[in-house]
């Protein structure tokens, strides 16, 4: 298993030293909006999943057309 902590602290070490691949505040309000909408229609908790699901899914794309 992989431990979160980890991967995150690996995460700040590359979006630093290649800034490009950081979050812009764009990015970031695109997913509070998000976030706010499924929050207002299927309450907090699931937001909160689609939120790491929908996180976790934008990363994969950017890092795979990255990585090719």
């Amino acid at each position: 298993m992989r431990n979160i902590e980890k991967q995150i602290a690996q995460g700040h070490e590359i979006a630093a030293a290649r800034q490009r691949l950081d979050l812009s505040v764009a990015e970031i309000n695109q997913l509070r909006k998000r976030f706010a909408e499924k929050e207002a229609t299927e309450g907090k908790t699931d937001a909160v999943i689609d939120l790491i699901g929908a996180a976790y899914l934008f990363g994969l794309a950017v890092g795979t057309r990255n990585a090719q």
